[in-house]
């Protein structure tokens, strides 16, 4: 990602603000739920406002993985949120991701996302221990499970993005790609179901939260979700990290008493520590800088002089190469 830093510059002094990047790709979005207080289950791209149900006791907004109140719903295997959004359907290609946190002990196969119609391929589900540490994508009466890198039930967050195309991985549920925290997962496991099985997504249920409208078996799911988007094509590796890393922090800035150099701290790392979950880092490969009037040295960040540089707004631009090629 990119951080740009503004200079104000001022007699014997500069300040600066850090402007966050839109790390959500908008790119064929077609909804995207932040779960928070000012927009509660509500969709910020097309308006599709989810219902909490049941209306006596629904989802509870709660803290999110950064430790910000109110900013994830907390489903307690006993509630859920319906939205009018039908879901993309038939064979067209998806990706979902989210952001999930479970204690693991609603049982197997908790679905905090999913749509579609109960016939055998006619579901596009997400689903969470499947059994405990596993992931699978489920279709109805078909699925296809993962082993993941990291344990999924140990109350933490982990981020995970689910993936179809029927033209680029192939038309079966087994062909479903997902992600946990940034990281594909290919390991499949003995757990899977008529993985042959033909995908096309039919409406019956619109997109819902926390469970699967299927009363034989709605899969409750217990634990928190946030940040919940769905695009109507698949996610390069490079989108699928800005979303795991989002909100970084990737150094900070100080400025001495003369006001013409700032010394540049901790950019040799990529890292995002969150509440009860440090689990984030990576390095930066390489990193250039730009701007008017200023020079980069070591660590240091030199400045013309006043004489030569008169006050005003500067930006100063950070470019660099995280692992894999993903230039931000």
């Amino acid at each position: 990602m990119k951080r740009i830093v503004t200079i104000v510059m001022l007699t014997g002094c500069y300040c600066f603000s850090v402007a966050q990047p839109n790390y959500v790709s908008t790119n064929a979005l077609k909804a995207y739920w932040p779960f928070n207080s000012i927009n509660n289950a509500n969709d910020i791209v097309a308006s599709f406002a989810g219902t909490l149900l049941p209306q006596a006791t629904p989802p509870q907004l709660i803290n999110d993985r950064f430790g910000s109140a109110s900013n994830a719903y907390n489903f307690s295997g006993l509630n859920w949120i319906q939205t009018p959004f039908k879901g993309i359907l038939g064979d067209t290609t998806r990706a979902v991701s989210f952001w999930a946190k479970t204690p693991g002990n609603g049982g197997a196969g908790m679905y905090p996302v999913g749509w579609g119609s109960n016939g055998t391929g006619d579901r596009f589900g997400c689903s969470l221990d499947y059994p405990a540490n596993q992931v699978a994508a489920g279709g109805a009466n078909c699925s296809q499970a993962f082993s993941t890198p990291l344990p999924t039930s140990t109350n933490l967050w982990h981020h995970y993005v689910f993936q179809f195309s029927a033209s680029t991985y192939g038309p079966k549920i087994s062909n479903v790609k997902v992600w946990q925290d940034a990281i594909q997962i290919f390991t499949t496991s003995a757990g899977s179901y008529m993985p042959s099985q033909t995908l096309f997504t039919i409406n019956n249920f619109n997109v819902t939260f926390g469970k699967i409208i299927y009363p034989a078996g709605p899969a409750p799911y217990i634990g928190a979700l946030d940040e919940v988007g769905i695009w109507k094509r698949i996610l390069t590796q490079c989108e699928i990290s800005d979303l795991y890393y989002a909100n970084v922090n990737i150094g900070s800035m100080t400025f001495n008493a003369g006001g013409h150099s700032g010394s540049v701290m901790n950019l040799a790392q990529y890292t995002q520590t969150l509440s009860g979950n440090a689990q984030f880092s990576t390095a930066i490969v390489a990193g250039t800088y730009s701007g008017t009037g200023v020079s980069l040295g070591g660590n240091q960040y030199n400045f013309n002089s006043a004489a030569t540089l008169p006050a005003g707004l500067y930006t100063i631009t950070h470019t660099y190469t995280l692992q894999g090629g993903c230039v931000r």
